[in-house]
């Protein structure tokens, strides 16, 4: 799921309540510099408490353009 990474401790509440265990993370900034605006979490009904924890995704590279990683999206 994908979800405002300011409201990640809300997403953990409602994931617990509902029984799902976030199994990887990744938050998604803008540029580098910046804070990530976006997290993405893969979570498992009824899973074990282990969490993976991937490096952050970054969307725009320091000349403004898309990285590498974003450019791989769209093929």
């Amino acid at each position: 799921m994908i979800y405002p990474a300011s409201r990640t401790a809300d997403l953990m509440r409602g994931l617990s309540k509902h029984h799902l265990e976030p199994k990887r993370i990744q938050f998604v900034h803008s540029h580098e510099k910046d804070e990530a605006s976006l997290v993405l979490v893969e979570a498992l009904k009824e899973g074990h408490a282990q969490v993976k924890i991937l490096p952050p995704f970054f969307l725009y590279d320091s000349s403004g353009n898309y990285t590498l990683a974003m450019q791989g999206l769209f093929k």
